[in-house]
């Protein structure tokens, strides 16, 4: 993929937020569409790259967005190939895993700084073999999925059992995505007391479908935390997604990570519930360590 800004396709707009008037800027790279808020007043010189999971998009990102733009931090949040504000495909399932780390690799050259990156769910494994390739300033996974390591300490169809016993996936030939059934979705990513339904229309709305054969392949993915050079921070739900186990605290060990965080109750998509901001605060304590 070669890199390019097509500027007729950038889109500003002024979106009001809890937090005051954010300037907020749709970016084209190629086919990739990135949500950049700007801040008002530039206090970092490194930016932030946030990366969505399975069949999501940069929307899941927008509290935390919001917050580190107030905060100083030009933030950047990728939607990658076929996925949200990004081209839509004529055949999304035929993507691969790599192509998602190659997408991310086209945004951190276009932004032309190595930022601090965000990885969350699939986009968590993304971001560990992005590290792997190029050294980002840091690396940050959120409530991540787990690479070939650590996958194989599962039991992977006692897992899929579980999944498919729940009745929360959907799928359409080569594409799998989550059902749209408000309480499905509300157990499966939330904590139930923690989401307000306005998050679960928006998400109902917005998240949409992945390549079946990238979501496999994810969990499979070898990644060599020796070639992992910078600091790696960890914070997610106490219990793991989807599994019942500690695989944040695996993740943490794994990688040799600086700090961990895991939390009970929590949902895998804890950005969008009603305590995100508690998070934020100790993400932001980790962005200005030295």
């Amino acid at each position: 993929m070669t890199v390019a800004f097509l500027h007729a396709m950038c889109i500003q707009e002024k979106v009001m937020t809890e937090i005051g008037a954010i300037e907020k800027e749709i970016l084209k790279v190629d086919d990739l569409a990135v949500e950049h808020y700007i801040p008002k007043g530039k206090k970092h010189p490194v930016p932030i790259l946030f990366c969505h999971g399975t069949a999501g998009g940069s929307w899941i990102w927008s509290n935390f967005s919001e917050y580190f733009s107030s905060k100083g931090w030009d933030t950047y949040a990728i939607n990658y190939r076929g996925h949200y504000l990004s081209d839509p495909l004529e055949n999304l399932g035929s993507c691969r895993f790599m192509d998602y780390v190659d997408d991310v690799d086209a945004v951190v050259r276009f932004i032309g700084k190595d930022p601090y990156l965000f990885g969350h769910s699939l986009g968590g494994i993304v971001v560990q073999k992005y590290a792997e390739r190029k050294n980002p300033a840091k690396l940050f996974l959120i409530d991540s999925g787990t690479c070939k390591a650590l996958t194989e300490r599962l039991d992977i169809q006692a897992v899929m059992r579980g999944m498919a016993g729940k009745g929360v996936y959907r799928e359409k030939g080569d594409l799998v995505g989550i059902v749209r059934d408000k309480e499905k979705i509300r157990e499966f990513s939330f904590e139930k007391e923690l989401v307000e339904e306005k998050v679960l229309d928006e998400y109902i709305e917005k998240d949409g479908w992945e390549s079946k054969q990238a979501a496999m392949e994810s969990g499979h993915t070898p990644v060599d935390p020796k070639k992992i050079r910078c600091p790696v921070y960890v914070v997610g739900k106490k219990d793991g997604f989807t599994t019942g186990l500690p695989t944040n605290q695996w993740l943490y060990e794994y990688f040799n990570a600086r700090d961990i965080r895991v939390f009970q109750p929590m949902g895998h998509c804890f950005m969008k519930e009603k305590n995100w901001e508690e998070y934020a605060r100790i993400i932001e304590s980790w962005l200005l360590e030295e």
